[in-house]
């Protein structure tokens, strides 16, 4: 996945009308190693959640899974510039610490919030 990728993909949650300011949101960054997003593609989708929450009052809770050194820290950027935001962002290496930040149960799997149709494929993403 590459930045233009990474950026339409926000650009499109944002303007689902099912997603609501205040969501919770996991992004599972592990399969995607073709192209690295780079810290500019990441300040642009910071823009756009910024745009997106600015209105709603609500703080969003977002969590990345984000195991290789170069992903883990372009994406720990993001997580320091989403403290000028109200988005709450955390990096973790695994997908345990993850959930369990969102507050979802230690028993919560990734495959059963894909087959639940609780997350969204990155570009890039291998589909189930």
């Amino acid at each position: 996945m590459d930045d233009e990728q990474f950026v339409t993909f926000y650009r499109a949650v944002a303007a689902d009308p099912e997603v609501e300011p205040g969501f919770s949101e996991l992004a599972d960054l592990r399969e995607c190693t073709d192209a690295p997003i780079t810290a500019a593609g990441m300040r642009r989708v910071q823009e756009i959640a910024e745009a997106f929450l600015a209105s709603a009052g609500q703080v969003m809770r977002c969590s990345v899974v984000a195991p290789d050194d170069l992903t883990f820290g372009v994406t720990r950027m993001y997580e320091m510039w989403g403290g000028e935001t109200a988005e709450a962002v955390h990096v973790f290496r695994a997908p345990g610490p993850a959930m369990e930040w969102l507050g979802l149960p230690p028993s919560t799997r990734l495959e059963d919030l894909h087959s639940q149709g609780r997350v969204r494929a990155l570009p890039g993403a291998p589909s189930d």
